[in-house]
């Protein structure tokens, strides 16, 4: 019983590593949680020096971690395994310089469509009615990621 506990923490553990490097929906840290606990407590119930052996899975996993999160900063593992930047200038902040820019629709706002802008085609939302293609308009605001258009009035 005591093999069959070790291997179960070390699968535990192994699982729990993979899960830094398997992007997906979390099955592996799931599983790794689950053996790591489940052979905490097999020890506590089946080994005679079950709260000795159950302290020293917890020191032991610690320690992988501090060891991992060392390795991870020094090798540069951190920038692979953190989402950092950005994706173009499709940020809310960018956005807001659109404000008060006019631009021509390049296909009709229903409400939902896109505008070109200097060269640029940005999704834009219409502001009231539906606008038709070709239509000139001026961005009247920026909320998050979203360009709210109103179509320019004929003077």
């Amino acid at each position: 019983m005591h093999t069959f506990i070790s291997i179960l923490f070390l699968l535990g553990v192994i699982l729990l590593v993979m899960e830094l490097f398997i992007p997906g929906i979390g099955i592996c840290g799931v599983c790794g949680v689950v053996c790591t606990i489940s052979s905490a407590v097999l020890s506590l119930i089946y080994m005679e020096n079950g709260v000795l052996f159950a302290v020293c899975e917890g020191v032991v996993l610690l320690v992988v971690i501090a060891v991992f999160a060392f390795f991870a900063k020094t090798l540069g593992l951190k920038d692979k395994l953190v989402l950092s930047g950005s994706f173009g200038d499709d940020k809310a902040g960018n956005l807001t310089s659109y404000i008060g820019k006019e631009g021509v629709c390049s296909t009709p706002l229903k409400p939902v469509g896109t505008v070109l802008f200097n060269n640029e085609y940005k999704e834009c939302y219409s502001e009231g009615d539906f606008i038709k293609k070709g239509s000139d308009v001026t961005v009247t605001r920026c909320d998050g990621n979203r360009l709210y258009v109103r179509e320019k009035t004929q003077n």
